[in-house]
């Protein structure tokens, strides 16, 4: 049995187009559109990391993160790839010489994960391996993609700037309520940091934006922000006053993008996040809370891992509308 892992894709970079458009379901299938043909088998993406170690000596690691064997899985109503991503990376082994000593051994290791990806309803099915996980995936679906819309608007003189899209695990929702118990259950809080992106509309939530235009979304829209993050930070011996009315507004908030986008589903799509610092130490965080997962029969091929992933979004997908409806 093999377990899948969702993320979400958020487009940050042009939402607002699709916001002004007056065909807001076809704007958003055009830039849609753009990005799956931009995604191209055997493109990389190098990540250099440095770090320095115990005793102060400066160490650099290149990983390599590569998108393989695509395939395109376009039907009627779908734009969706099938592929593997494969990270390369080096990792020091230890051998036992002769005399008794352990010498390093450098040697390239590659860490391989299966993903479908439907564009169209923005969501990616992937499984992982332990040294391949959802961070690097996120990190690396952003920079692979990214890059390739840098590189597309070089030889695109009609798109004056680049598609810029992030990506967040799917995830458990949480109340507003709920969320302020996490809170207050930390004790004495010293800092709380909350983060906000544009609603990234796939067309059931396009069709709620559409009826109506909330004051806050509207601020956003206006001042041009794709992202907000406001950080409090107390040195108080009391630490932050969360049921003060300057703390609490900007918690509510949360709940407050549009009347039809709940905390819940903010928090789930990765539109929302929060995260608090107590003074003794501990922490939470709604990108710790749990991801949304499903368990599908090992495969043989890539084709019919595909047909699995696309009927896991699919219940995902009904799951969330009826929750919405209940």
């Amino acid at each position: 049995m093999t377990t899948l892992y969702f993320s979400k894709m958020n487009l940050n970079s042009h939402i607002y187009e699709v916001y002004d458009a007056e065909d807001k379901k076809g704007k958003l299938n055009e830039i849609l559109t753009d990005i799956y043909i931009s995604i191209k088998d055997n493109v990389s993406y190098e990540d250099n990391i440095l770090w320095i170690d115990s005793e102060g000596n400066a160490h650099s690691k290149i990983i390599t993160y590569k998108l393989v064997q695509l395939d395109s899985m376009t039907a009627v109503e779908d734009l969706a790839i099938v592929g593997r991503m494969v990270k390369t990376s080096t990792l020091i082994t230890n051998k036992l010489e002769e005399d008794g000593t352990i010498s390093k051994i450098p040697v390239s290791n590659d860490e391989v994960v299966e993903f479908y990806f439907d564009v169209s309803k923005e969501i990616i099915a992937y499984n992982r391996t332990n040294r391949f996980g959802h961070k690097d995936i996120n990190d690396a679906f952003e920079k692979i993609l990214n890059k390739l819309f840098e590189d597309e608007i070089l030889n695109n003189t009609e798109q004056e700037f680049p598609y810029y899209v992030k990506f967040e695990n799917v995830r458990e929702g949480l109340s507003l309520d709920n969320l302020k118990r996490e809170l207050f259950a930390l004790g004495k809080v010293k800092e709380l940091t909350l983060e906000i992106i544009p609603p990234n509309p796939d067309d059931d939530l396009l069709d709620r934006l559409d009826e109506e235009a909330d004051n806050y979304l509207n601020d956003l829209k206006s001042a041009k922000v794709t992202h907000r993050k406001l950080i409090l930070t107390s040195r108080d011996p009391d630490g932050l006053q969360l049921n003060d009315e300057l703390v609490e507004g900007e918690i509510n908030m949360i709940n407050e993008i549009h009347s039809e986008l709940s905390s819940e589903e903010a928090i789930e799509n990765g539109y929302v996040s929060v995260q608090a610092y107590s003074q003794n130490g501990i922490s939470f965080s709604t990108r710790k809370s749990k991801v949304r997962t499903a368990i599908i029969a090992e495969t043989s091929s890539l084709i019919s891992f595909a047909q699995r992933c696309k009927d896991k979004i699919r219940r995902i997908k009904t799951r969330n509308q009826h929750e919405e409806g209940s």
